[in-house]
């Protein structure tokens, strides 16, 4: 049972329905789909990885600029 209603073709033009099923399959391929559309996606993955390789180097940077300096506890 369908609780959705169609407009009239003349009522809706740009608006498409439709008739399948609502799986987890599609609803990941839409998202998807809208993930990579935008081209911000890109640029925020490049700028995340950045991120964790430069902060990597700067952590071990600092560690070993002040290796000579820790107690062994």
């Amino acid at each position: 049972m369908s609780a959705a209603k169609t407009l009239p073709a003349a009522a809706a033009p740009e608006r498409r329905v439709f008739a399948g099923r609502l799986t987890q399959a599609r609803v990941l391929r839409s998202e998807w789909t809208k993930l990579w559309s935008l081209r911000s996606t890109r640029w925020s993955l490049l700028f995340a990885v950045i991120a964790m390789a430069g902060l990597g180097v700067l952590i071990a940077a600092v560690s070993m600029s002040r290796w000579s300096h820790l107690s062994p506890l």
